[in-house]
């Protein structure tokens, strides 16, 4: 749903912000905002830190955000060293959390300003403590820009963000079985399979689209309609494609 969205939007001028949550960063303050703010500036690796100041303040500067304690927020959050360039702020731990999801918010503020933009939390049920603060202040302040927040879950999050006038939640049921085996028939296109292989397949993936498409993807890459080589996880769906890339599969 959230491709179509990207898709249906493409050709509309828009800023599209990505912040993915990761179950390896939940304690990682502010991981998703870091990394997107290193793709909006198209960091690369092999970036002096020198460089990457000048694409930082590239960015800051299309929106003309450009004063000394907003550089000196973003350069702190990014762990680019300033090497006196700029006076340092002198503000305790919980006041620099503070200014710079301020900062974020401004930023936030000032591209909506400039044309709408789709801003997308993925996996909130990852989410990291200082991320959610940040969102929250989003959520709260939003309903007068022309900004589209999209936040993904799990159904075991529970949404801080319930309750508001401009806030609507959307549950995802699974795939009826009707639908399953409307998907598998799109995916494997000419090749019909057997009526009992469809079953086995939509008994193994329970309604999950993913899992779904990429079992059905194994067994057409691996040309048998074998039931019993109908693999019965995720992981094992993947596993069997790997082992079939041969020398590539090291890689």
């Amino acid at each position: 749903i959230a491709d179509a969205l990207f898709e249906r939007i493409l050709n509309d001028p828009h800023y599209h912000l990505i912040f993915q949550c990761s179950p390896y960063h939940t304690n990682s303050a502010l991981h998703p905002v870091i990394r997107q703010f290193e793709r909006s500036a198209a960091f690369a690796l092999e970036d002096s830190a020198a460089v990457k100041l000048e694409k930082l303040e590239s960015l800051l500067g299309a929106t003309g955000n450009l004063s000394d304690t907003t550089r000196n927020l973003f350069a702190d959050l990014l762990s680019i060293p300033l090497d006196d360039r700029y006076p340092p702020l002198d503000l305790a731990p919980a006041q620099r959390k503070a200014a710079t999801i301020t900062a974020l918010v401004d930023q936030l503020s000032r591209l909506a300003e400039q044309k709408p933009v789709l801003f997308v939390l993925e996996d909130a049920h990852w989410i990291d403590p200082t991320t959610q603060e940040f969102v929250t202040r989003v959520v709260d302040s939003i309903a007068p820009m022309c900004v589209l927040a999209l936040i993904t879950a799990r159904p075991e999050f529970l949404s801080p963000w319930t309750g508001r006038d401009h806030v609507t939640s959307l549950a995802l049921s699974r795939l009826s079985k009707t639908q399953c085996a409307e998907l598998i028939s799109g995916i494997a296109a000419s090749q019909l399979l057997h009526r009992d292989l469809v079953e086995d397949i939509v008994t193994k993936t329970g309604g999950v689209p993913l899992f779904l498409e990429e079992l059905t993807k194994t067994i057409m890459e691996s040309g048998t309609t074998d039931q019993s080589a109908v693999p019965s996880t995720l992981q094992d769906s993947l596993m069997a494609r790997l082992d079939r890339l041969g020398p590539a599969k090291e890689i």
